[in-house]
C-alpha cells in the first residue's frame, strides 16, 4: 500500500517541463493582478483552455533545460524584462512567451 501512495504522489509531481515552464508564467501573472480582481468561473475556464494550447506549442517547439531554468528562475511578472539577459533562453528563445 506505500509503495502505491508512493508512486501516486510522484505521478502527480511529474509534470513536463513545458507544463511547468507554462503553468509558472501564468501563475506570475496572476500574482500581478491587484488583490480582489482574480477570474471568475467563465474567464478561469479560458485561461485555462489558452495554458493547455500554450503547453502544445510550447511542447510542439521543445523547450531546453537552460531555458526552463530561465523561466522558473523569475519570481514577478516584472522578471520577464529580464528574461532577454538569460543566455539560455536566448539560444532558443520559445515563441509563446512575449518578453519585452
Amino acid at each position: 500500500m506505500r509503495t502505491l501512495l508512493v508512486l501516486l504522489a510522484v505521478a502527480g509531481c511529474s509534470k513536463s517541463p513545458c507544463e511547468r515552464a507554462v503553468h509558472e508564467v501564468f501563475e506570475l501573472q496572476l500574482r500581478a493582478t491587484p488583490p480582489g480582481s482574480e477570474p471568475k468561473a467563465d474567464e478561469q475556464a479560458v485561461i485555462d483552455q489558452v495554458e493547455r494550447m500554450t503547453i502544445g506549442q510550447c511542447e510542439k517547439e521543445g523547450l531546453s533545460d537552460a531555458a526552463l531554468a530561465c523561466i522558473m528562475k523569475m519570481t514577478s511578472f516584472d522578471d520577464m524584462k529580464t528574461l532577454k539577459d538569460c543566455p539560455g533562453f536566448n539560444d532558443h528563445r520559445p515563441t509563446w512567451v512575449i518578453a519585452p
